[in-house]
């Protein structure tokens, strides 16, 4: 009988035992599912140069323009600390960001609308105000005036308030809160050596302030846009943009692959815009100027774009 090395064999028994459970582990490899992308629309769109910023003097009156045109008033004694502590500041940072353009709405998404309520914009920013990095709010009681030119005005405008809300961002009207003493006035003037026509406005609070009106009474034309099966609500956003008017609406995903509206008039002229972004650095676009009708449902085409052509569209609706 031959001689067999104890050793040899084991080392043989232990290879075997080890592909069979290396084959064990391949059979039950389950690879992971890719996770859908999400797209920040804002974020990808905007700009820092869309953030004005300025610093005037807490203790004597001022008054700054922007770029926009718009002029803003500042007296003496106005801010406060969140916490309702007075702010006696010599220096005081502003920063605006300015809607208006159709473009500035879209980028920083901020539809013009009341809840199921269309409205007419006739412009709006967001101010915040900062001691160092300290954010400043308006003492109860006080206000802050400012004025907004325009071609022209209505008189209809009233101020309006952006709240985030559950179901997420809408203008409230300012004079449907509590407290408040806010104004919209048309006006036309002479000062300094030139012609302002527009409005002057009052406002209790800060951040998001928008100048509008209704522009509907709340009857319904549902409209909605399709899409293709690309299309997630995390990696697409749609936008209903009306051509004659500054009003500009977010469209609300359903289940079945669409985004509707609960209203949009009859007759508008309308441009349906979707972006999306499948990847990295891959996106689409889709955009369509149509007539609406009644109970009005379109079908969206989305095309490969760069970034630089989703934001020359945005330029030029």
């Amino acid at each position: 009988m031959k001689y067999r090395n104890p050793v040899i064999i084991a080392g043989i028994a232990a290879c075997i035992l080890a592909l069979l459970s290396c084959q064990k582990e391949v059979d039950r490899f389950i690879p992971l599912e890719e996770e859908a992308f999400t797209l920040d629309f804002s974020a990808l769109t905007s700009s820092i140069d869309d953030t004005a910023h300025f610093s005037i003097s807490g203790l004597v009156e001022q008054r700054i323009h922007t770029p926009a045109g718009r002029q803003f008033h500042f007296i003496p004694g106005i801010f406060e600390y969140r916490d309702g502590s007075d702010c006696v500041c010599e220096s005081i940072r502003l920063e605006i960001i300015e809607l208006k353009t159709k473009r500035d709405y879209l980028v920083h998404q901020k539809p013009t609308a009341s809840g199921h309520h269309r409205l007419i914009s006739a412009g709006a920013f967001h101010i915040a105000a900062f001691d160092g990095f300290q954010p400043l709010k308006l003492k109860a009681g006080k206000t802050l005036s400012f004025s907004v030119p325009s071609d022209r005005p209505d008189f209809e405008m009233a101020l309006f308030y952006g709240e985030e809300l559950q179901e997420g961002f809408t203008w409230v009207q300012a004079d449907q809160q509590a407290g408040t003493m806010t104004s919209v006035q048309v006006v036309e003037r002479q000062s300094d050596s030139a012609f302002f026509i527009g409005y002057d406005c009052i406002t209790a609070r800060l951040a998001w302030i928008n100048i509008d009106k209704l522009a509907d009474n709340g009857e319904a034309n549902p409209v909605c846009v399709s899409v293709d099966s690309l299309t997630t609500h995390r990696n697409t956003v749609v936008f209903a943009v009306l051509v004659d008017e500054l009003s500009i609406l977010s469209m609300s995903p359903t289940d079945d692959r669409k985004y509707c509206l609960r209203h949009l008039p009859v007759g508008a002229r309308v441009i349906f815009m979707g972006v999306r972004q499948l990847a990295k650095d891959e996106y689409e676009m889709a955009l369509k100027e149509t007539e609406i009708g009644s109970d009005y449902h379109v079908n969206l085409e989305f095309v490969n774009v760069t970034l630089e052509e989703i934001k020359s569209a945005l330029d030029d609706l």
